[in-house]
């Protein structure tokens, strides 16, 4: 079973222990008896299965094994795996350890790319930030249409001493309501602009990496950009590189898949990038389960469930959770910024999103007949 609150899944007697949230590595390991005794095939087939929960649900970047070296239908099973022999000498001379890497476990199963889809916002928060890091292609929806009051048009960054606010991006009045972010500019650019540096200058100068959001923020806005698409992913890469946040960006108006909707759009971006997995936004769900085209049997969905880690704030006694990601860039240097933004300890797969979906909404009707 896997242990320390990882999360529901298991494979009969075998289960992760040593979880590293840090480093994302753990050890795998198998325990006596039934069912393992049972024969190679049922272990093959678990360990198989273990792999696969902790590389895609608890993201893992290692998993190692410590055996036995008579165990030798263990060995040739985790070989079989893709496992090889640790080349660092152990302390513990009578184990031999086992090691596999993400990349060379997809490598050997000759999976596609993990696939994100998202929208481009405005002044990300950390959550965003946490798609980008587990993609390896990070796909900007540049052509879906832009929605006044969402995260594309504003974001929550301290706009006073431990006061937070909402920054609002101005935008260029659209009569058209299906207006894309490739159709839609910034508005008022002098003003705006300068408002939100002086912003940024009073509440977090003199935040430990203070001057080098600044400088960041001042170089992006030194540009003019002919839409907000173009405005908003300058930003998102320019904070990645920052961060040295490397997945393949792709935007959707370059993939020139139209004419579709919602789900069923997302589908055809997914099979046009060849995708081996789609991992989701939280949020999505119930748009997706609406369509009823997702799940798809040939590819594996995961969904995010991001639990914001507090981290010391410049000017706030209290941590104040889920502002703009430019407020842990102010506190925090870039290599604390990627461990912290990793608030997702278990990526649920369809079932247990669509479980948890549904006990929200018992807990809702419950409490409206109360």
């Amino acid at each position: 079973m896997i242990s320390e609150n990882a999360g529901p899944g298991h494979a009969g007697n075998l289960g992760f222990r040593n979880i590293d949230r840090q480093d994302r590595c753990a050890e795998l390991r198998t325990c006596a008896g039934e069912p393992f005794a049972a024969g190679s095939g049922f272990r093959a087939a678990a360990v198989n299965e273990a792999v696969g929960i902790g590389f895609e649900q608890m993201a893992l970047v290692e998993i190692y094994a410590d055996v036995n070296p008579g165990d030798t239908a263990q060995l040739r099973i985790l070989e079989e795996a893709g496992f090889h022999h640790d080349v660092e000498q152990r302390e513990q001379q009578d184990l031999v350890r086992m090691v596999l890497s993400e990349p060379d476990w997809k490598a050997a199963r000759g999976l596609g790319p993990r696939v994100v889809l998202m929208q481009p916002q405005f002044l990300p928060w950390l959550g965003y930030l946490e798609l980008i890091h587990r993609a390896d292609v990070f796909v900007f929806l540049d052509d879906f249409q832009f929605l006044r009051r969402s995260w594309g048009h504003r974001n929550r960054l301290f706009v006073v001493k431990g006061k937070e606010g909402m920054i609002t991006l101005p935008v260029r009045h659209e009569c058209n309501q299906e207006a894309t972010f490739l159709d839609l500019a910034e508005a008022e650019t002098t003003i705006w602009r300068r408002k939100f540096l002086n912003l940024l200058n009073q509440n977090y100068r003199n935040a430990p990496y203070g001057v080098a959001v600044l400088a960041l923020v001042t170089e992006w806005l030194a540009r003019a950009y002919p839409s907000i698409a173009e405005l908003e992913i300058a930003l998102v890469e320019r904070i990645a590189a920052y961060l040295d946040l490397r997945p393949r960006f792709v935007r959707s108006s370059s993939l020139n898949v139209t004419g579709l909707r919602r789900s069923w759009r997302l589908k055809a971006l997914l099979e046009k990038l060849g995708a081996g997995t789609y991992v989701s936004a939280h949020g999505s769900f119930p748009y997706m389960k609406e369509d009823e085209v997702f799940p798809l049997a040939e590819l594996p969905t995961y969904f995010q469930d991001h639990i914001p880690r507090a981290y010391k704030q410049h000017g706030s006694d209290a941590f104040v959770p889920r502002l703009s990601c430019l407020d842990a860039l102010a506190n925090l240097g870039p290599a604390e910024v990627r461990t912290t933004l990793q608030g997702t300890d278990w990526w649920q797969n369809w079932g247990e999103r669509s479980a948890a979906e549904e006990t929200l909404l018992r807990q809702d009707l419950t409490s409206q007949e109360t």
